[in-house]
Protein backbone atom coordinates (compact mmCIF):
# COMPACT_ATOMS: atom_id res chain seq x y z
CA UNK A 1 0.00 0.00 0.00
CA UNK A 2 1.42 3.37 -1.00
CA UNK A 3 1.70 6.09 1.64
CA UNK A 4 0.69 9.67 0.84
CA UNK A 5 1.82 12.56 3.06
CA UNK A 6 -0.67 15.46 3.15
CA UNK A 7 -0.11 18.87 4.74
CA UNK A 8 -3.17 20.81 5.87
CA UNK A 9 -5.33 17.80 6.66
CA UNK A 10 -7.54 19.96 8.87
CA UNK A 11 -8.52 22.24 5.99
CA UNK A 12 -11.61 22.08 3.77
CA UNK A 13 -9.87 20.25 0.92
CA UNK A 14 -7.71 18.22 3.29
CA UNK A 15 -10.63 16.40 4.89
CA UNK A 16 -12.01 15.51 1.47
CA UNK A 17 -8.75 14.31 -0.05
CA UNK A 18 -7.74 12.16 2.91
CA UNK A 19 -11.09 10.37 2.86
CA UNK A 20 -10.90 9.95 -0.92
CA UNK A 21 -7.36 8.54 -0.86
CA UNK A 22 -8.10 6.12 1.98
CA UNK A 23 -11.16 4.85 0.11
CA UNK A 24 -8.89 4.23 -2.89
CA UNK A 25 -6.51 2.12 -0.81
CA UNK A 26 -3.75 4.57 0.11
CA UNK A 27 -2.22 4.88 3.57
CA UNK A 28 -2.28 8.49 4.79
CA UNK A 29 -0.16 10.51 7.15
CA UNK A 30 0.07 14.25 7.40
CA UNK A 31 0.02 17.49 9.31
CA UNK A 32 -2.74 19.63 10.79
CA UNK A 33 -2.42 23.07 12.33
CA UNK A 34 -4.86 22.13 15.09
CA UNK A 35 -7.36 19.42 15.96
CA UNK A 36 -10.93 20.58 15.50
CA UNK A 37 -14.33 19.50 16.79
CA UNK A 38 -15.44 18.81 13.22
CA UNK A 39 -16.86 15.28 13.13
CA UNK A 40 -15.36 14.56 9.71
CA UNK A 41 -11.91 15.52 10.97
CA UNK A 42 -12.34 13.40 14.10
CA UNK A 43 -13.12 10.43 11.87
CA UNK A 44 -10.09 11.07 9.67
CA UNK A 45 -7.86 11.31 12.75
CA UNK A 46 -8.92 7.78 13.66
CA UNK A 47 -7.88 6.28 10.31
CA UNK A 48 -4.82 8.38 9.36
CA UNK A 49 -1.58 9.26 11.15
CA UNK A 50 -2.10 12.99 11.70
CA UNK A 51 0.28 15.12 13.73
CA UNK A 52 -0.19 18.72 14.90
CA UNK A 53 2.75 20.47 13.26
CA UNK A 54 3.26 24.09 12.29
CA UNK A 55 5.18 24.14 8.99
CA UNK A 56 7.30 26.92 10.45
CA UNK A 57 8.67 24.33 12.91
CA UNK A 58 11.34 22.98 10.59
CA UNK A 59 12.82 20.38 12.95
CA UNK A 60 9.51 18.81 13.93
CA UNK A 61 8.33 18.71 10.32
CA UNK A 62 11.58 17.16 9.15
CA UNK A 63 11.49 14.42 11.79
CA UNK A 64 7.94 13.46 10.83
CA UNK A 65 8.61 13.30 7.09
CA UNK A 66 11.78 11.24 7.54
CA UNK A 67 9.91 8.85 9.82
CA UNK A 68 6.94 8.46 7.46
CA UNK A 69 9.04 8.09 4.27
CA UNK A 70 6.03 8.62 1.94
CA UNK A 71 5.60 7.66 -1.71
CA UNK A 72 4.03 11.02 -2.60
CA UNK A 73 3.34 14.40 -0.99
CA UNK A 74 0.37 16.74 -1.37
CA UNK A 75 0.94 20.24 0.00
CA UNK A 76 -2.37 21.88 0.95
CA UNK A 77 -1.49 23.80 4.13
CA UNK A 78 -1.93 27.53 3.64
CA UNK A 79 -3.50 30.74 4.89
CA UNK A 80 -6.25 30.82 2.24
CA UNK A 81 -8.37 33.86 3.06
CA UNK A 82 -7.88 36.84 0.74
CA UNK A 83 -9.47 39.35 3.18
CA UNK A 84 -7.21 38.06 5.98
CA UNK A 85 -4.18 38.42 3.72
CA UNK A 86 -4.90 42.13 3.43
CA UNK A 87 -5.18 42.43 7.21
CA UNK A 88 -2.06 40.37 7.94
CA UNK A 89 0.16 39.96 4.87
CA UNK A 90 3.21 39.09 6.97
CA UNK A 91 1.50 36.09 8.52
CA UNK A 92 0.22 35.03 5.09
CA UNK A 93 3.72 35.16 3.60
CA UNK A 94 5.22 33.28 6.55
CA UNK A 95 2.72 30.43 6.33
CA UNK A 96 2.47 30.18 2.55
CA UNK A 97 6.02 31.00 1.49
CA UNK A 98 8.32 30.13 4.40
CA UNK A 99 6.14 27.10 5.20
CA UNK A 100 6.49 25.83 1.63
CA UNK A 101 10.24 26.47 1.61
CA UNK A 102 10.54 24.53 4.89
CA UNK A 103 8.66 21.62 3.35
CA UNK A 104 11.12 21.45 0.47
CA UNK A 105 14.08 21.61 2.84
CA UNK A 106 12.60 18.61 4.67
CA UNK A 107 12.00 16.72 1.42
CA UNK A 108 15.60 17.35 0.40
CA UNK A 109 16.92 16.19 3.78
CA UNK A 110 14.85 12.99 3.54
CA UNK A 111 16.12 12.32 -0.02
CA UNK A 112 12.56 12.22 -1.36
CA UNK A 113 12.97 14.46 -4.39
CA UNK A 114 12.08 11.65 -6.79
CA UNK A 115 8.57 11.07 -5.41
CA UNK A 116 5.59 13.07 -6.79
CA UNK A 117 5.23 16.36 -4.87
CA UNK A 118 1.97 18.16 -5.59
CA UNK A 119 2.05 21.87 -4.74
CA UNK A 120 -1.40 23.44 -4.62
CA UNK A 121 -1.46 27.01 -5.85
CA UNK A 122 -4.52 29.11 -6.67
CA UNK A 123 -6.33 30.72 -9.59
CA UNK A 124 -5.80 34.02 -7.74
CA UNK A 125 -2.25 33.93 -9.09
CA UNK A 126 -3.65 34.94 -12.48
CA UNK A 127 -5.56 37.91 -11.05
CA UNK A 128 -6.48 40.46 -13.72
CA UNK A 129 -4.81 38.65 -16.63
CA UNK A 130 -8.08 38.07 -18.55
CA UNK A 131 -10.81 40.27 -17.08
CA UNK A 132 -13.03 39.81 -20.14
CA UNK A 133 -13.98 36.25 -19.16
CA UNK A 134 -11.77 34.49 -21.70
CA UNK A 135 -10.56 31.16 -20.25
CA UNK A 136 -7.12 31.38 -18.68
CA UNK A 137 -4.47 28.88 -19.80
CA UNK A 138 -1.51 27.57 -17.84
CA UNK A 139 0.98 29.64 -19.87
CA UNK A 140 -0.80 32.94 -19.22
CA UNK A 141 0.97 35.55 -17.10
CA UNK A 142 0.63 35.94 -13.36
CA UNK A 143 -1.12 39.18 -12.38
CA UNK A 144 -1.67 38.80 -8.61
CA UNK A 145 -3.79 41.56 -7.10
CA UNK A 146 -3.73 40.70 -3.38
CA UNK A 147 -1.18 39.47 -0.81
CA UNK A 148 -2.60 35.93 -0.78
CA UNK A 149 -2.13 35.64 -4.54
CA UNK A 150 1.44 36.94 -4.30
CA UNK A 151 2.22 34.36 -1.61
CA UNK A 152 0.89 31.52 -3.77
CA UNK A 153 2.96 32.65 -6.76
CA UNK A 154 6.05 32.63 -4.52
CA UNK A 155 5.22 29.17 -3.12
CA UNK A 156 4.75 27.80 -6.61
CA UNK A 157 8.05 29.27 -7.77
CA UNK A 158 9.82 27.52 -4.89
CA UNK A 159 8.48 24.24 -6.26
CA UNK A 160 9.56 25.21 -9.78
CA UNK A 161 13.04 26.14 -8.55
CA UNK A 162 13.50 22.78 -6.82
CA UNK A 163 12.42 21.00 -10.01
CA UNK A 164 14.87 22.99 -12.15
CA UNK A 165 17.83 23.05 -9.76
CA UNK A 166 17.43 19.69 -7.97
CA UNK A 167 15.33 17.67 -10.46
CA UNK A 168 12.52 17.20 -7.93
CA UNK A 169 9.33 15.56 -9.19
CA UNK A 170 7.17 18.60 -8.51
CA UNK A 171 3.69 19.04 -9.97
CA UNK A 172 2.05 22.46 -9.72
CA UNK A 173 -1.70 22.85 -9.72
CA UNK A 174 -3.84 26.01 -9.83
CA UNK A 175 -7.35 25.20 -8.63
CA UNK A 176 -10.07 27.72 -9.40
CA UNK A 177 -12.94 28.43 -6.99
CA UNK A 178 -13.79 25.09 -5.41
CA UNK A 179 -16.85 24.68 -3.21
CA UNK A 180 -18.76 21.96 -1.40
CA UNK A 181 -20.49 20.85 1.80
CA UNK A 182 -18.51 21.77 4.90
CA UNK A 183 -16.77 24.81 3.46
CA UNK A 184 -16.09 27.65 5.88
CA UNK A 185 -18.74 30.36 5.92
CA UNK A 186 -16.06 32.96 5.16
CA UNK A 187 -16.45 31.91 1.52
CA UNK A 188 -19.35 33.29 -0.46
CA UNK A 189 -21.27 30.14 -1.50
CA UNK A 190 -21.14 28.75 2.02
CA UNK A 191 -22.04 32.15 3.50
CA UNK A 192 -25.12 32.38 1.26
CA UNK A 193 -26.10 28.79 2.08
CA UNK A 194 -25.82 29.27 5.83
CA UNK A 195 -27.75 32.55 5.71
CA UNK A 196 -30.62 31.00 3.74
CA UNK A 197 -30.77 27.99 6.08
CA UNK A 198 -30.84 30.35 9.08
CA UNK A 199 -33.61 32.44 7.52
CA UNK A 200 -35.66 29.29 6.92
CA UNK A 201 -35.44 28.43 10.62
CA UNK A 202 -36.33 31.95 11.74
CA UNK A 203 -32.85 32.59 13.16
CA UNK A 204 -32.25 35.64 10.95
CA UNK A 205 -34.32 38.32 9.28
CA UNK A 206 -35.21 37.68 5.64
CA UNK A 207 -32.26 39.68 4.30
CA UNK A 208 -29.01 38.71 2.63
CA UNK A 209 -26.31 41.36 2.39
CA UNK A 210 -24.14 41.03 -0.71
CA UNK A 211 -21.16 42.61 -2.42
CA UNK A 212 -20.58 42.81 -6.17
CA UNK A 213 -22.95 40.26 -7.74
CA UNK A 214 -21.46 40.76 -11.22
CA UNK A 215 -18.11 39.20 -10.33
CA UNK A 216 -17.61 35.95 -12.29
CA UNK A 217 -15.66 32.97 -11.06
CA UNK A 218 -15.05 29.41 -12.23
CA UNK A 219 -16.82 27.21 -9.63
CA UNK A 220 -16.00 23.52 -9.22
CA UNK A 221 -17.05 20.89 -6.70
CA UNK A 222 -14.29 20.03 -4.21
CA UNK A 223 -14.90 16.33 -4.91
CA UNK A 224 -13.92 16.87 -8.55
CA UNK A 225 -10.86 18.79 -7.38
CA UNK A 226 -9.54 16.02 -5.13
CA UNK A 227 -10.12 13.50 -7.92
CA UNK A 228 -7.81 15.59 -10.10
CA UNK A 229 -5.15 15.70 -7.38
CA UNK A 230 -5.21 11.93 -7.03
CA UNK A 231 -4.73 11.52 -10.79
CA UNK A 232 -1.81 13.95 -10.73
CA UNK A 233 0.21 12.15 -8.06
CA UNK A 234 -0.24 8.89 -9.97
CA UNK A 235 0.15 10.01 -13.59
CA UNK A 236 1.69 13.48 -13.98
CA UNK A 237 5.19 13.99 -15.35
CA UNK A 238 7.68 15.94 -13.28
CA UNK A 239 7.50 19.70 -13.74
CA UNK A 240 3.93 19.79 -15.05
CA UNK A 241 1.43 22.51 -14.16
CA UNK A 242 -2.34 22.25 -14.44
CA UNK A 243 -5.46 24.35 -14.04
CA UNK A 244 -8.28 22.57 -12.20
CA UNK A 245 -11.50 24.25 -13.22
CA UNK A 246 -14.89 23.87 -14.90
CA UNK A 247 -14.10 25.97 -18.00
CA UNK A 248 -17.18 28.11 -17.29
CA UNK A 249 -17.73 31.44 -15.58
CA UNK A 250 -20.69 31.96 -13.24
CA UNK A 251 -21.54 35.26 -11.57
CA UNK A 252 -22.03 35.59 -7.82
CA UNK A 253 -25.56 36.80 -8.63
CA UNK A 254 -26.32 33.56 -10.49
CA UNK A 255 -25.04 31.55 -7.52
CA UNK A 256 -27.38 33.43 -5.21
CA UNK A 257 -30.34 32.98 -7.57
CA UNK A 258 -29.80 29.22 -7.68
CA UNK A 259 -29.61 28.95 -3.89
CA UNK A 260 -32.70 31.12 -3.34
CA UNK A 261 -34.62 28.98 -5.84
CA UNK A 262 -34.15 26.00 -3.49
CA UNK A 263 -35.92 27.82 -0.65
CA UNK A 264 -39.57 28.68 -0.05
CA UNK A 265 -38.60 31.62 2.18
CA UNK A 266 -39.07 35.17 0.92
CA UNK A 267 -35.57 36.64 0.85
CA UNK A 268 -34.54 40.25 0.31
CA UNK A 269 -31.14 40.96 -1.26
CA UNK A 270 -29.37 44.18 -0.19
CA UNK A 271 -25.98 45.39 -1.36
CA UNK A 272 -23.49 46.18 1.41
CA UNK A 273 -20.55 48.47 0.49
CA UNK A 274 -18.45 46.74 3.15
CA UNK A 275 -18.58 43.51 1.15
CA UNK A 276 -17.02 45.05 -1.97
CA UNK A 277 -13.30 44.33 -2.48
CA UNK A 278 -11.06 46.97 -3.99
CA UNK A 279 -9.19 46.07 -7.18
CA UNK A 280 -10.97 42.70 -7.49
CA UNK A 281 -10.75 40.98 -10.87
CA UNK A 282 -14.07 41.03 -12.72
CA UNK A 283 -13.65 37.54 -14.12
CA UNK A 284 -11.39 34.56 -13.38
CA UNK A 285 -12.32 31.59 -15.57
CA UNK A 286 -10.02 28.70 -16.38
CA UNK A 287 -9.26 26.50 -19.37
CA UNK A 288 -9.15 22.83 -18.31
CA UNK A 289 -8.31 21.27 -21.69
CA UNK A 290 -4.75 20.28 -20.69
CA UNK A 291 -5.94 18.40 -17.58
CA UNK A 292 -8.64 16.61 -19.56
CA UNK A 293 -6.26 15.65 -22.35
CA UNK A 294 -3.28 14.54 -20.24
CA UNK A 295 -5.06 12.77 -17.38
CA UNK A 296 -8.51 11.98 -18.80
CA UNK A 297 -10.11 13.99 -16.01
CA UNK A 298 -13.68 15.23 -16.16
CA UNK A 299 -16.31 17.09 -14.14
CA UNK A 300 -18.75 14.78 -12.32
CA UNK A 301 -20.75 17.25 -10.21
CA UNK A 302 -23.06 19.88 -11.66
CA UNK A 303 -22.94 23.29 -10.01
CA UNK A 304 -26.63 23.14 -9.09
CA UNK A 305 -26.09 19.79 -7.35
CA UNK A 306 -23.13 21.11 -5.36
CA UNK A 307 -25.02 24.20 -4.21
CA UNK A 308 -27.99 22.11 -3.07
CA UNK A 309 -25.62 19.85 -1.13
CA UNK A 310 -24.13 22.92 0.56
CA UNK A 311 -27.54 24.32 1.47
CA UNK A 312 -28.68 20.98 2.88
CA UNK A 313 -25.46 20.73 4.89
CA UNK A 314 -26.25 24.02 6.64
CA UNK A 315 -29.91 23.05 7.05
CA UNK A 316 -28.73 20.09 9.08
CA UNK A 317 -26.51 22.05 11.46
CA UNK A 318 -27.90 25.56 12.03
Amino acid sequence: MEKIFVTGVDGFVGTYIVKDLIEKGFSISGTAFSFTSNQSFKYLSSIANIQIIDLLDLNKLSEFIVKENPNAIIHLAAQSSIPHSWKNPTQTFRINVIGTNNLFKCIEKANLGEIPILIVGAAAEYGHVKNNGEPIEENDDFCPDNPYAVSKVAAEMIAYQYHISHNFHTIRVRPFTHIGPGQDERFVCSEFSKTIASIEKGLLSNTIKVGNLNIKRDFLDVRDVVNAYELMIRKSDAGEVYNVCSNKGTSIGEILEILISYSSAHINVIQDPKKFRENEANSIVGNNSKLKKDLNWGVNYKLEETLLDMLNHWRNIV
